[in-house]
């Protein structure tokens, strides 16, 4: 595979990871304006941040061990869209109540994500631009953060209510990453690589 074409599938994962973080802590960066809006303790809030990671953790762990035999082109997208969905439900407020069963869903579809991209940059990049990958993906949890909690900031400078823009940003970025990847996934990696199909056929 060419050079270019791995330089943009790290770009691709890239993007799609740091995307995740702005939909992974519009919850805990607005936790105090959601306490407010729903009148609940500070227990009950952290409650649904105790669970997400919960969800998130075991699903790692699960997820780890099952990726390498789903089909990363689709299962990706789906868990950035879902989370992108999540996001969008919580956009409009529903039920306390109900915002517990989306972000341990979300916990769910994020977890997805690590393991399945580093398996892909393993599979599709040289050697020589193994390590540049690691670097390069290693700074999508402090940008994603800083864009989480940023927009976060400035939501809330207008207005307390204003919080929820910080989900509709979530949604929007995850739900069109999603919808990238699955534009570009298969042209960025090996197995829409003619020489590698020739390989296998003769397998």
């Amino acid at each position: 595979m060419s050079k270019r074409k791995q330089v943009s599938l790290i770009m691709l994962c890239w993007a799609l990871y740091l995307t995740s973080y702005v939909a992974k802590y519009s919850y805990a960066s607005n936790i105090n304006p959601i306490m407010s809006f729903y009148s609940v303790s500070k227990s009950e809030a952290g409650f649904i941040s105790t669970l997400f990671f919960f969800s998130y953790g075991a699903g790692q762990i699960i997820n780890g061990l099952l990726c390498k035999f789903y089909n990363k082109k689709y299962v990706i997208a789906g868990a950035m869209i879902i989370s992108g969905i999540i996001n969008g439900i919580i956009f409009f407020q529903p039920s306390f109540f109900y915002i517990k069963i989306l972000w341990l869903i979300n916990g769910i579809a994020q977890s997805i994500l690590w393991s399945s991209l580093m398996l892909i940059l393993s599979e599709n990049l040289d050697d020589e631009l193994i390590n540049k990958a690691v670097f390069a993906m290693s700074t999508t949890v402090p940008i994603g953060t800083c864009i989480a909690y940023g927009g976060s900031a400035l939501f809330l400078h207008f207005d307390t209510l204003f919080y929820k823009y910080s989900f509709l940003l979530g949604a929007i970025m995850a739900i069109l990453i999603g919808v990238i990847w699955l534009l570009l996934y298969s042209l960025l990696t090996k197995k829409n690589d003619f020489s590698t199909d020739i390989k296998t056929e003769k397998c």
